[in-house]
């Protein structure tokens, strides 16, 4: 299954209970204010290239992406080893394809893409995984995105509310 951004309609203030997801966004960041694997995702090697990944969710500048889980078939790297990494990109003008999985390859790999996509932004890349590609095989896989304690962001967020199990 595909990754997909997760929208919550509500009723008071949207037009026939529809919400556009600029908006949800918005109002999930300005809460939360940070960037984040709510349940982190697990990765295992599959052997080859293949790579399976345990679903998580994760919220970045408010929108919520859902992480199924699924298999990755990451491209090898003829003719020998180098850095690997695989990323959430999301891209609020791509109408088509607004969020989709990228693989990186690079010694060093490339920067992440991180603009503010509250305030003009438009591509955002969260960090997944990370491993070594060869001509035959991705070994070495991480998962590189960590979950954080619902207090923790509670407390960022200046809340008074306490609560120390992680959400999901």
């Amino acid at each position: 299954m595909p990754l997909k951004i997760n929208q919550v309609p509500y009723m008071e203030g949207a037009e026939n209970g529809d919400v556009h997801p600029d908006e949800d966004a918005l109002m999930y960041h300005e809460m939360l204010r940070s960037n984040y694997f709510v349940r982190p995702v697990s990765a295992a090697s599959l052997g080859g290239n293949l790579v399976a990944l345990g679903g998580g969710y994760a919220l970045v500048y408010g929108h919520q992406i859902i992480i199924s889980d699924e298999t990755l078939a990451i491209p090898l790297h003829p003719p020998g080893p180098i850095l690997g990494r695989t990323v959430i990109e999301i891209d609020t003008a791509n109408t088509e394809v607004p969020i989709k999985w990228v693989h990186q390859l690079g010694n060093p790999l490339p920067p992440l893409v991180q603009e503010d996509l509250v305030n003009g932004g438009t591509v955002y890349q969260l960090p997944v995984l990370t491993y070594n590609v060869s001509e035959v095989v991705v070994s070495d896989v991480a998962v590189v995105a960590g979950g954080k304690a619902f207090l923790d962001v509670v407390h960022e967020a200046g809340s008074e509310r306490h609560q120390s199990n992680y959400i999901g």
